[in-house]
């Protein structure tokens, strides 16, 4: 199988793409079934950016931007 990137803009094209995954792995679904990630979510419209180019993190990490939390927790 050759790695490649949709069509961008056009109907249906990971539906047929699924179908086209679907069709090839036919035999092999028992073993592991196919799995499609794509999902349009819009982020938070903010960033929380803080004076001096930071950005506010949350409390449990400060690892973790708070915009990428939200955007996560939208996900989930």
């Amino acid at each position: 199988m050759h790695l490649t990137v949709l069509p961008q803009d056009w109907t249906s094209s990971v539906y047929i793409f699924y179908n086209d995954v679907a069709f090839i792995l036919q035999h092999e679904t028992n073993k592991a079934p196919n799995f499609l990630d794509d999902i349009m979510l819009l982020g938070p419209k903010t960033q929380y950016k803080k004076p001096g180019s930071t950005y506010e993190v949350i409390p449990e990490n400060p690892n973790i931007r708070c915009f990428i939390w939200e955007h996560a927790v939208d996900l989930n």
